[in-house]
């Protein structure tokens, strides 16, 4: 996993790059990347402000943070539900007809979709996850594990031989596409996150805001040619988008 800070309007959104997996428990991925994401975000801050502290003191700071992290994380899957128009969308295998009417206009916050995978498991569900990133082929070099960009402009990284700019052009230049696929035997949905997609940076409808894109079996789309798609660096286009609230 990788997690890229960038600045957005007035504000600062998220960019992950989830690890890529096949065909396992939605829950127990959900659980295991959040866990990689807040010790990615904040562990840098851990080590700047309390480097001089002797390890064993970092490292029991470090185990707290990641128990409280798993605490309310479990407690939000619990008590958060998805929205109500996906609950058909995953009980029964509708026409694309159907979808578009159901998820017409929806939007869903960080929690929601969260919540929404971790569902789709209890109902017999299992989640794939794709990517793509690919660089800049101006900006040579390793991509940041982490990279946030500050209030004031500076950057943080665990990239030591590139300077700001460099680091700054490769965020901005950069495609980044996450893909989530539930399978329950012959069915599946796919729901797609692209960088541009995030920022808002799309044509067509809701593309100005952060939003997903919904695809299912029913859109007459095969998995395996959707998935290679995927790989090959393109978001799969859809008549679903889906905004996506309190993104951050």
């Amino acid at each position: 996993m990788s997690i890229w800070k960038l600045k957005v309007n007035n504000g600062f959104v998220y960019c992950h790059s989830w690890d890529d997996v096949e065909y396992v428990s939605p829950r127990d991925y959900i659980i295991s990347q959040n866990c990689q994401s807040y010790m990615i975000r904040y562990i840098p801050s851990i080590d700047r402000t309390l480097g001089r502290c002797p390890h064993w003191l970092l490292n029991g700071l470090k185990r707290i943070l990641l128990y409280k992290v798993l605490h309310n994380l479990l407690l939000l899957i619990k008590t958060t539900s998805p929205p109500s128009a996906f609950y058909d969308v995953i009980s029964w295998q509708l026409r694309k007809r159907e979808q578009e009417k159901k998820l017409r206009n929806i939007t869903i916050t960080p929690e929601q979709f969260m919540s929404l995978l971790v569902y789709a498991g209890s109902q017999g569900y299992t989640l794939s996850h794709y990517s793509y990133r690919e660089s800049n082929n101006t900006s040579d070099g390793e991509d940041p594990k982490y990279a946030f960009i500050r209030d004031e402009g500076g950057i943080v990284t665990n990239i030591i031989d590139k300077t700001d700019k460099e680091i700054r052009f490769k965020l901005e230049n950069s495609e980044l596409i996450n893909a989530f696929i539930l399978d329950k035997g012959c069915n599946w949905f796919c729901l797609c996150q692209r960088k541009k997609g995030i920022l808002g940076k799309e044509s067509g409808q809701r593309g100005s805001v952060p939003h997903m894109h919904f695809i299912s079996n029913s859109f007459g789309r095969e998995r395996a040619d959707l998935v290679d798609e995927i790989r090959n660096g393109h978001c799969p286009d859809s008549s679903i988008h889906i905004e996506i609230t309190d993104y951050i």
